[in-house]
């Protein structure tokens, strides 16, 4: 007991100061760029564009919702309505909680039509082509905004970690390793879940690169979003620079210094924008902007999670499994035994 504590404190210390570096990250940004300045930019954004922005916002969270669909397809037919809502409850508590594991808990939203196992593979299957994505658009960004050197140790950096999570999952008895040291004996929870993503990395290739066109349409609205509102300030920036401009900060957002990136993805669109010759008090000014318009967005979502969840929170769910889960796992039991 006394050993898990340990390990509890220093986790918690841990997120306190990643939270701590974050924020220190966004205030010496406010004070380099100068809060005068921002202010005076702010004050000059037209807000009817945050219409547009708003509607874009939610065109790609129905696009998510169209993506997940697809690929859920074959595992039950669930209504596009009722799968929208579960989406944005999960996207809205993957803002709010640390590396965004919040966004599997469209696992536990949807355990009564799919098994948590599966849906949590969909998930990263979904989460793995964004990065995919997101990575080829950085690397040209990098090789824009930076040169050819930075470029290829971002290329190295993602290869490698590419190449762990392959080697990770594609070894049974690495994989069982890995669950074990996460979940412990709650792993039974996840049953069904290497079986999904393996069979629709060798048998649904055609749904996974469906997602693929899909996700880059995803990232075209994403970047009209910053587009939308840097036409608040007046300013008609290019859209394509706008698009690495993205992928990489979200890379960059990446490295575990801070929680979901904070800080860092502010900075970093302030200096990627600066090289293209928009003013640092105005990107500062947007990206502040874009980052309280998605999290007002997201904030009903939230309420709406913790409001479904109840005490049954999404921690709790992952610590005790389900009835339906358990039987599953005692009825697996018996047919090996039998066959002994």
């Amino acid at each position: 007991m006394g050993c898990f504590m340990q390990k509890k404190i220093r986790k918690n210390i841990f997120t306190v100061a990643k939270l701590i570096t974050g924020i220190s990250f966004f205030l010496l940004l406010v004070y380099l760029v100068g809060p005068e300045k921002i202010l005076s930019a702010t004050s000059d954004f037209n807000f009817f564009m945050l219409f547009p922005a708003i509607f874009l916002y939610v065109s790609v969270l129905l696009l998510n919702t169209l993506n997940l669909k697809i690929l859920l397809n074959p595992l039950k037919k669930i209504g596009f309505w009722h799968l929208f809502a579960q989406q944005y409850k999960s996207w809205s508590t993957g803002l709010f909680v640390p590396g965004k594991i919040g966004e599997f808990s469209l696992s536990y939203f949807l355990r009564k039509q799919i098994a948590v196992g599966s849906t949590a593979a969909i998930v990263l299957i979904d989460k793995l082509v964004s990065l995919l994505v997101l990575s080829f658009f950085a690397i040209i960004g990098f090789v824009l905004f930076f040169n050819w050197n930075i470029a290829l140790q971002v290329s190295a950096l993602l290869a490698f970690g590419f190449s762990i999570f392959i080697l990770l999952f594609s070894r049974k008895g690495l994989r069982k390793r890995l669950s074990h040291a996460i979940l412990g004996e709650r792993k039974t929870i996840l049953s069904g879940f290497s079986s999904t993503f393996f069979e629709y990395l060798r048998k649904k290739k055609r749904l996974v690169a469906l997602n693929l066109a899909l996700t880059l349409v995803r990232t075209a609205l994403q970047s009209l979003i910053v587009f939308s509102v840097f036409m608040g300030f007046g300013l008609e920036v290019n859209f394509l620079f706008l698009v690495f401009v993205l992928s990489s900060i979200t890379i960059i957002s990446m490295i575990p210094i801070s929680i979901n990136g904070l800080g860092l993805r502010e900075g970093s669109f302030v200096i990627l924008c600066s090289k293209i010759s928009i003013p640092l008090e105005i990107s500062a000014s947007a990206i502040i902007i874009l980052t309280l318009l998605k999290y007002s967005i997201a904030a009903l979502g939230l309420n709406l999670a913790i409001y479904e969840m109840g005490t049954k929170n999404f921690i709790y769910f992952l610590k005790k499994p389900s009835t339906s889960e358990k039987k599953t796992v005692g009825q697996k039991k018996q047919r090996t035994r039998r066959i002994d």
